[in-house]
């Protein structure tokens, strides 16, 4: 393993691969940004793998830059949230490198995510944009002003799902509701708080500095016009994300980031659905859009909370709800609980519903009062019965004798379900481990 030399350090990031950098050997380059570069990197005694950004060799002798570096160990350390990536050392190598090391994340970014599949449904958006929210919230309670969030300082990872999906369909007859588990969902990771701020408390005056810090085409109009950020800054910037994810477009666009910049301060927005009639656009989530990228910070959400609280009502035709898990034993069984049911909202009853066999009532967080329907086995028939609370709903046993689709009045490709069978274990989902990161979306 080489050392690095005492003299000043090569500008060329793969120099530095198969040399050390205190206790992690440099493996791989993960990437490079405006002042530093990532490398893949392992622990020489315990072979944790980790994530090791240096700055960049152009910036060996300034002062601001070295403190600018500082400050993102600073900023990413002070807070602590399973949607923020974590900081866990920061060092100066013999030769006067700078370097932090960072969780490693896997994934790719969610610019790579938009720039490979293009508009993502509503649905999936507000999943990865909602623990952004959460995180950013966190970091604002911290003190702490991104400055420089986009879709490339956000790590998109897939992980196993644990609530449930409900899609919602309508037609002639009244609307159709495929209940199935969530197999997998996005998980997200803020990144590079490199242009990061100290804010101090939440009522204090804005952050202001000596030159303008940002990605112009995210840039809310106060930085861009003055060079002053808040945490009403992050939330234009937020906005400014989920309009693009929506839509595949940005709000403004171009080759010159001046002009870009005094587009954010001067032009109006045009309204995403007028951008994309293709994906799914609630109204709520088109005025949440508009709100965020008010030009006059004092129009937005004045906190991240309310920004995410208002995302949390943008769900359309499909929504979620968490998986119950203080279900009594007897009546959670995998197969059960997980297997997708079909619910059926008719306009019009044209007659009294069928009442429902007795069965014992199923407690838990997945079933709220006034619209439960949940799974449990039916009395002499070995298969689950669905049960319904709200008013209206036609009571359909999951299995042979539920109706095709074609005679519910629409085509198959709109009441398609998602088969998932797994092996029935007789035990209740496991609840989940505190110390593992949340996925409360």
């Amino acid at each position: 393993m080489k050392r690095l030399s005492s003299d000043r350090p090569s500008d060329d990031p793969e120099a530095r691969l198969g040399t050390r950098l205190g206790n992690f050997a440099l493996k791989a380059v993960l990437g490079r940004g405006g002042m530093g570069v990532v490398y893949e990197a392992e622990h020489l005694y315990i072979r944790k793998r980790v994530a090791v950004k240096v700055l960049d060799g152009r910036f060996f002798h300034d002062k601001d830059a070295r403190e600018r570096f500082l400050q993102e160990a600073r900023a990413a350390s002070l807070v602590d949230h399973p949607n923020i990536v974590g900081v866990t050392d920061f060092g100066e190598a013999e030769d006067g490198t700078v370097y932090l090391v960072m969780s490693h994340v896997e994934g790719e970014s969610m610019e790579q995510l938009l720039v490979r599949e293009g508009p993502l449904p509503l649905f999936r958006t507000l999943v990865i944009l909602g623990q952004v929210a959460r995180a950013l919230g966190a970091a604002h309670g911290k003190g702490v002003i991104h400055r420089d969030l986009k879709p490339e300082n956000i790590m998109i990872e897939t992980r196993a799902g644990r609530r449930e999906l409900v899609r919602t369909t309508r037609d002639a007859h009244g609307s159709l509701e495929v209940v199935e588990p969530e197999r997998h969902f996005d998980f997200a990771t803020v990144l590079d708080f490199g242009a990061a701020v100290f804010w101090g408390a939440l009522d204090d005056h804005n952050c202001e500095g000596d030159v303008v810090i940002g990605t112009p085409q995210y840039m809310a109009p106060e930085t861009a016009r003055i060079g002053v950020a808040d945490q009403r800054s992050d939330i234009y910037a937020l906005g400014v994300i989920l309009y693009r994810a929506l839509t595949g477009t940005l709000p403004f666009d171009g080759q010159d980031p001046a002009q870009i910049m005094l587009a954010h301060v001067h032009d109006p927005v045009e309204p995403p659905t007028r951008r994309n009639h293709a994906v799914e656009i609630t109204p709520e989530a088109e005025r949440v859009i508009m709100k965020a990228l008010e030009k006059e910070p004092d129009g937005r959400h004045q906190r991240m909370e309310s920004f995410y609280a208002d995302l949390q009502r943008c769900y359309g035709s499909v929504r979620f709800r968490r998986i119950g898990e203080a279900i009594p034993e007897e009546f959670t069984p995998e197969a059960e609980i997980m297997r997708p049911r079909l619910l059926v909202h008719p306009k019009t009853p044209t007659a009294k519903p069928p009442e429902p066999r007795h069965t014992p009532a199923l407690a838990g967080p997945s079933m709220p009062r006034g619209n439960a329907a949940v799974s449990a086995p039916s009395a002499g028939e070995g298969r689950p019965l669905l049960l319904t609370k709200k008013k209206g709903h036609r009571t359909l046993p999951f299995g042979a004798n539920t109706p095709a689709p074609e005679a519910l009045g629409s085509s198959p490709e709109r009441h398609q379900t998602w088969p998932y069978t797994p092996a029935p274990t007789g035990r209740a989902p496991a609840a989940p481990d505190p110390n593992k990161p949340h996925d409360d979306r």
